[in-house]
């Protein structure tokens, strides 16, 4: 880090510092990347480059997010939500939006999950992101589910199961949250084909 420091720009320094956290990311050594991603930020910080900084402080989002450190990963993303420059750059808003309706949810904030995700899936229209529009269907669809509010979960897993351009991890999380309503309205036929529709998904 001290060697790329004399060596480039603060820019620059940021730039190979979050390339190599994607590479130790994609190689499962989490806590490295972490690390280069937060010195990243810094860098990109230094030298005024709020997009770069940004995207590092999302990885960083992501990562409290999966080890169920819910706090950190909010305290990052409403700081991107709350300094991106209006209109600049739509995907990386409504991606965070939709990371930051998952951590609301997991804490019991559905209230605050229903308003980002549906932010999300706003952004995501306007500028025409159907892959990504689906996860935030599936977001509400969870929400929903969580509150109890069965029809209206039903209602979004099926729009984001509608979804032909979403992943199989959303298409699956989507049939299985069919499967688990359909159970609970004791629809049980309905909710094995919807089960096994996921798992035939996931063995693909």
């Amino acid at each position: 880090y001290e060697t790329l420091r004399r060596l480039g720009t603060s820019y620059d320094v940021g730039e190979t510092l979050y390339r190599r956290a994607l590479t130790k990311h994609a190689m499962g050594d989490i806590a490295d990347a972490a690390n280069d991603w937060t010195l990243a930020a810094t860098s990109y910080g230094n030298s005024q480059e709020w997009s770069g900084e940004f995207r590092a402080l999302q990885q960083l989002a992501v990562i409290d997010g999966n080890a169920g450190h819910y706090r950190s990963a909010i305290d990052r993303l409403e700081y991107i939500v709350g300094h991106l420059p209006a209109g600049k750059d739509p995907n990386l808003l409504a991606r965070c939006l939709d990371i930051l309706g998952t951590a609301y949810r997991e804490l019991g904030r559905a209230d605050d999950a229903l308003d980002a995700f549906a932010n999300a899936l706003s952004v995501q229209r306007e500028v025409g992101d159907r892959y990504h529009e689906a996860e935030s269907l599936r977001g509400l669809g969870s929400t929903f589910y969580a509150l109890g509010e069965y029809d209206n979960a039903s209602k979004y897993f099926q729009q984001a199961l509608d979804e032909q351009t979403a992943d199989a991890r959303t298409h699956i999380a989507a049939l299985t949250g069919l499967g688990n309503v359909a159970f609970l309205e004791a629809d049980y036929a309905q909710a094995l084909s919807r089960h096994r529709a996921a798992l035939t998904l996931t063995d693909s």
